[in-house]
């Protein structure tokens, strides 16, 4: 997160403010987040450099002044320094600058893409169930293991062997319950 502040901090002091359309934006995706802002580097520095000790050249010093008495930075020229320095100290992967349209990008790699992020966290939550699927959950866990029919008898004029069954492939997909065998024999137990 410092890192990134960093890097917003260095986009508001270097972005081209004589372009009325010029803009920062901040782009998030699955596997990245990216600022960008207008305004190439100057012909004195190249992204090779930014690694390196290097030269600052804000475009408004104004603006640069006032980030640098709030303590938004220690220093002139090692904006993008500690940007590499906080990511490595977080074991987050090396940010990668680059220059398009204009102005320059950094994107921050994030170690875990939130796309698998999310699907970990979808698949840590239970699904909402409906009365008579905790009731089959609580049959289960009174009993080792029954079979589809032994749940529907149980139930009584709950559900059709049908319904019991498309509750029982649910709960297996949420991974509450296993099945054991197949065919005609196929039992069902709760997950420990």
């Amino acid at each position: 997160m410092l890192a990134v502040r960093e890097a917003l901090v260095n986009a508001l002091c270097h972005r081209d403010y004589s372009q009325k359309s010029s803009h920062i934006t901040v782009a998030i995706f699955d596997d990245r987040l990216e600022v960008w802002n207008s305004g190439l580097l100057p012909s004195t520095l190249q992204i090779g450099d930014l690694k390196k000790q290097h030269r600052s050249v804000p475009r408004n010093r104004l603006i640069a002044n006032v980030f640098y008495d709030r303590k938004y930075f220690d220093g002139w020229g090692d904006g993008t320094l500690t940007i590499f320095k906080l990511c490595q100290e977080e074991a987050a992967p090396e940010p990668i600058f680059g220059e398009y349209s204009g102005g320059v990008s950094i994107t921050f790699k994030l170690a875990t893409p939130m796309g698998q992020g999310a699907a970990l966290i979808k698949e840590s939550q239970k699904v909402r169930l409906n009365q008579r699927q905790e009731r089959i959950l609580g049959l289960l866990r009174a009993a080792s293991a029954l079979s589809s029919e032994q749940i529907l008898t149980a139930l009584g004029a709950q559900a059709s062997l049908r319904t019991v069954q498309a509750d029982l492939q649910l709960l297996k997909k949420e991974q509450l319950i296993n099945q054991i065998g197949k065919g005609t024999g196929v039992l069902w137990e709760i997950i420990p």
